[in-house]
This record gives structure tokens, sequence and C-alpha cells, in this order.
């Protein structure tokens, strides 16, 4: 078979896993869960044609998006190497899409934490984390889950950056995942954490991102929004006052599934300010474009990219380095 042929093959087989994810996702929990196998480096037939122009010193950790599959021990694995390559100093790990959702756990022999936001990674003292322009960020439970990993792990400034591009997600977007819910009269397949209206938001240009949250007008932009959202919730007969959302503090102390009231505007806008001036004053919040510029040149920065959706290098790496 021509190596044109090989290629015209994978193809039509990418095609059938496409179309008939079903069968595939059952076959490949078998070998991971059952039979212990996991496949890495190149797929058969691929064509290296970037290899040349990849940044060296440089991991993409994709998963098939179902949840728990491991990503986080992966991380954590191409962690050590990168920080064994002779010349690496420090390794950054990237995450730039996904939010508050269920998490992933990162363990070593001391201490196991449950992260959500915070980007795998948080136990290596060489390692900074990165949340990207593509992450759905809730400020506040952003907080909660930062004083949780400092409770374990010790101060982690300049170890945690957000991106002032990342997606804004409040309590006003979990209300609407709510509502969604009541408008087609069954589960919307969301988890309640207000994620899916947060990025059609970001898409329909109708939500904001970080850096509205740390503008000086904040208050009034975030504010008017939550008359908006009052305003279509009254058509629906419901106070978005009194509409229950995830407490994810509540959640950290018991060990059990909590829930709190939105509140009033003030008070929402209170919860807010408490989690702007905890992000400002710990320097949090800066502009990644720029982080990655010079990273990119810096071959002493190993880097780790976790969920890439897109990542800002072309990736390469060894079969034997996976």
């Amino acid at each position: 078979m021509s190596r044109f042929e090989r290629a015209v093959e994978l193809q039509r087989h990418q095609a059938e896993i496409f179309h008939n994810p079903q069968y595939y996702v059952q076959e490949a929990y078998q070998d991971i869960y059952t039979h212990n196998q996991v496949e890495v480096g190149w797929p058969e037939g691929a064509q290296r044609i970037f290899e040349d122009l990849a940044r060296p010193n440089t991991v993409g950790v994709l998963g098939v998006e179902l949840g728990d599959e491991g990503k986080g021990r992966v991380v954590d694995n191409k962690l050590e190497f990168l920080l064994s390559i002779p010349g690496v100093t420090i390794a950054y790990v990237d995450r730039d899409n996904g939010g508050n959702n269920a998490g992933h756990t990162a363990e070593n022999d001391d201490v196991k934490l449950a992260l959500h936001q915070v980007p795998s990674g948080v136990l290596h003292p060489e390692v900074i984390g990165i949340m990207d322009t593509g992450m759905s960020i809730n400020p506040d439970d952003l907080m909660t889950e930062v004083n949780y990993v400092e409770s374990k792990v010790g101060d982690t400034r300049k170890k945690l950056i957000l991106s002032e591009s990342a997606v804004l997600n409040t309590d006003l977007e979990r209300a609407e995942e709510l509502l969604n819910k009541r408008k087609q009269g069954k589960a919307s397949g969301g988890t309640g954490r207000g994620i899916g209206p947060s990025y059609a938001h970001h898409y329909d240009r109708l939500g904001f991102h970080i850096f509205d949250l740390v503008a000086e007008n904040w208050r009034e932009t975030l504010g008017e929004q939550y008359d908006r959202y009052q305003r279509e919730f009254n058509l629906y007969g419901l106070d978005i006052s009194q509409l229950e959302v995830p407490d994810l503090e509540q959640f950290k102390k018991t060990g059990e599934a909590s829930t709190r009231n939105i509140g009033t505007k003030a008070e929402f806008l209170d919860r807010l300010e408490s989690a702007r001036v905890w992000m400002i004053d710990r320097d949090m919040v800066q502009n990644t474009f720029l982080i990655h510029q010079e990273i990119a040149g810096d071959l002493s920065k190993g880097i780790v990219f976790e969920k890439p959706k897109q990542s800002v290098y072309i990736l390469g790496w060894e079969q034997d380095q996976i």
C-alpha cells in the first residue's frame, strides 16, 4: 500500500469513528480499564509534516471528552519528564478550555487534591499553572478552590495565572442553565454550573470576560446584567434572587453537595467584589498572550497543554517521550 493509500485509509477510519463513536468509545473503555492497554505515540500512517517546526520541550495532553480519563496523571507524568530535561528549569501547565465541573485529581505521596478550575501541576514547586483564554471561570469558586489548595500545599502566589480574556461565569449563567431546563421541560445536560450559557454568551457577545470584572466600572456593568436577567426570569414567574446554585465553599467544608441562593443584586455584586479584590491583590490576572510570547522562545521553559482545544505552539514529540 502506497503512502497516499495509507493516508486515504486513515481518513476513512477517522470518518467511521466520527460517525459511529458509540462503537469505538466502548472498545476504548475496554482496552483502557479492562485490558490496561493505552496506545501512545504517533498513529500508524500519520504524516509528520510539521515535525521540523515543532517547539521542543512541549507536550499536549488531549482526552476524548469522556470525563475521568486520568488526564491529570498523564500531565503530572509529562511534567516530571520535562523537568528532567537538561536546561529546563521551569514548566507551565496551560489549560485553555473547560470550567468548574467535576474536575480531576492530583496526587503525590503526601497530598491528594480534587481540582476543578486550577490546572494540574500545582503540587510541583517548579510549575506555573495558566488558566487561559478559553476557560470559563467562576471567580467565587476559584477563590474557594485556591484557598482549599493552599490549605494542603501552601502559598500558590505567582504559581497561578488567570487570563484577562477568560470567559466570566457567574451565578447568572448558572441561573440561566436552570431556566433552560424549565423551558425544555427536562434536564439540559449541563452540570448546573453555568458553563454552557457562559460559552454561548461568549460567542453571541452578550457575556463578559475577566477583564470586565477587573475594570473600574465592573459594578455598573454586572449590575445591569443582573437586572436584565431578573426581567427575563420575571416572565417565567421566577425571582432570580431565590434561585439556588451550587455552593463549592460548603462542599469543600462538608464533602456533601450544597446549594445557596443567588441573593439580591447587592449580595450578588458583593460576592463578586470579594473575589475581584482577591484576584487583584494576588496579581493573578494577566495578558497571557504576552506570557506565551515569552515562553515560546525560551527553551529553558517546558510547557504542557492540558486539554488543548487549540494550541499556541505546533506540538511535536517522539513516541519514547510519551
